[in-house]
């Protein structure tokens, strides 16, 4: 990556963890699901960090941000399984 590209990625990265943040403030949970219409970028998203870390494509700094927030790795059924509410169509971030 160039200079750009990196800190454009980190901003990219940094922008997911708080709309992450805000969807755990509305749900109670980190389990987005794979089919999130309020977001979908964000459903992506954590399918890509769980994919990454499990790859041993992650930072050890960007696997602790995710932890603290209670991010589970491991847990691609259950997020895949949570059942779709009012609660999923949260507003989007600008």
């Amino acid at each position: 990556y160039n200079e750009i590209g990196s800190k454009t990625l980190q901003t990219e990265w940094l922008q997911r963890l708080d709309e992450l943040r805000d969807f755990k403030r509305h749900t109670g949970h980190c389990s987005v699901p794979m089919k999130f219409p309020s977001n979908p970028g964000l459903a992506r998203w954590v399918h890509t960090q769980r994919m990454r870390r499990r790859n041993g494509k992650m930072s050890a700094g960007r696997a602790r941000q995710l932890e603290k927030l209670g991010f589970v790795f491991e847990g691609r059924s259950q997020w895949e399984q949570v059942p779709f509410s009012p609660l999923h169509r949260l507003p989007v971030s600008s």
